[in-house]
């Protein structure tokens, strides 16, 4: 829903009694702490504002009681929200379970499809934690978007969380289709930067393995500021993304996932996908047919200098081991590669 240059994005807040989840509310929208546990009684609803790519979205947040005994009270909260943070105290592991197992399946029922949900791993200063980064490797972990440490006394992560939630409703809200090929697709037409980042946002969510840290680094070589009021995403940095992502599949050894995003690049209906590409890319693309040669490696051999297979031909292993990132046995196999397409 639209206000002027103003997004309406409904959310929820999951959890638990006594997980934090008011405090959390509490400290982003009026920026108050007690160290008292108030007792949310039926549902409150909160709002704020944050940037995002060129406009605002208004939050409008609903906390939620944590008992389970009121089903009615959940599911008209829970009915066509785009969002959700899932709160889990980190001192005690039955609340990550409780959601996991009890409020996520009720809450994707009822959401708009595709809704995304954070993971708050709340009240991460105390002492006696059951839930570590140790413990759980989180961003491999398929039910969330992504995951954040929070303590809403000490406001740790607390803004840069329901900022990522702005974000993610404003883009992550499309529900791909697989067709039985398991090819990935989407109903609506790509004809925009905007739309465009949300499939490619949604086709990394439906693959996986794609790490929190690793998304944010792909949007800053991409140009990309997330929560900037004046800059809408343009076109080049949609691609430039885009582009990203296939070069970490890649390296990842994932040419499925990279294959798919390199599909939705080619159909997407704008001017760009037509523009040629550069001698740098042609020659990158060239290397990467070689076996062992990902976007990294490619990308190394271009910038010691060589421009086509038929420049490596006479190379000894040893000198192409001199090239970051080419080790004794992946020499080897560039090398036969290099016979095999003689």
């Amino acid at each position: 829903m639209m206000e002027g240059n103003v997004i309406k994005r409904k959310v929820n807040i999951l959890g638990e009694p006594g997980v934090g989840k008011t405090s959390l509310v509490l400290r982003f929208v009026k920026d108050l702490f007690g160290d008292e546990y108030l007792k949310t009684i039926g549902t409150n609803v909160y709002t704020k504002r944050v940037p995002v790519t060129g406009s605002e979205v208004k939050l409008v947040i609903y906390d939620i009681m944590g008992e389970s005994d009121f089903e009615s009270v959940r599911d008209m909260a829970f009915k066509q929200s785009m969002g959700a943070i899932a709160v889990a105290d980190c001192t005690r592991k039955k609340t990550l379970d409780r959601l996991i197992d009890d409020w996520l399946p009720k809450y994707r029922r009822l959401a708009t499809d595709g809704a995304p949900i954070v993971l708050a791993v709340n009240k991460v200063d105390l002492e006696d934690q059951e839930i570590t980064d140790v413990l759980f490797d989180y961003e491999e972990l398929p039910s969330f978007s992504t995951i954040f440490y929070t303590y809403a006394k000490t406001n740790k992560n607390v803004e840069d969380m329901f900022q990522e939630v702005g974000f993610l409703t404003k883009f992550q809200h499309l529900q791909p289709i697989i067709k039985e090929d398991d090819i990935l697709t989407l109903e609506k037409k790509i004809d925009s930067p905007k739309k465009l980042i949300s499939a490619l946002l949604t086709y990394s969510s439906h693959l996986g393995d794609l790490p929190y840290s690793t998304r944010e680094k792909i949007f800053e070589e991409s140009g990309i500021d997330k929560f900037s009021l004046d800059k809408e995403i343009t076109l080049k940095e949609a691609f430039s993304f885009g582009k990203g992502l296939i070069a970490w599949y890649e390296d990842d050894h994932d040419s499925k996932s990279a294959s798919a995003i390199r599909k939705l690049l080619e159909e997407t209906d704008m001017d760009v996908t037509r523009q040629k590409k550069t001698k740098k890319e042609e020659t990158m693309e060239e290397f990467k047919r070689l076996d062992g040669v990902g976007h990294s490696t490619a990308k190394a051999l271009y910038e010691k200098g060589y421009r086509s297979i038929d420049d490596l031909k006479d190379l000894s292993q040893k000198e192409l081991c001199r090239v970051e990132g080419i080790g004794p046995t992946r020499s080897e196999m560039i090398l036969k590669s290099i016979k095999k397409s003689a």
